[in-house]
């Protein structure tokens, strides 16, 4: 229920309430209005490469939200480094 996966998402796709946007693209950009939403976060990796364990640690503390907040975390397709 807190956790959403997704691929890159239409502005008018996005579910409510999200409370973080988690963008791992680092091909393409969000659109304006998912990017101007407040929770927005973007740590672009380069498709087809990953992350130690360390830093994907480090970052899934980063991007945790607050008390049962919801959280969605994507990619260009929604899977690989998602």
């Amino acid at each position: 229920d807190y956790l959403i996966v997704a691929r890159r998402l239409r502005a008018h796709e996005l579910p409510e309430p999200v409370d973080v946007i988690c963008d791992l693209t680092s091909e393409l950009s969000d659109p304006i209005k998912i990017r101007l939403h407040p929770g927005y976060q973007c740590h672009p990796i380069l498709d087809a490469s990953g992350l130690s364990a360390e830093a994907l640690f480090s970052l899934a503390h980063s991007i945790a939200p607050q008390q049962n907040g919801r959280l969605l975390i994507h990619c260009a397709n929604g899977h690989g480094r998602t």
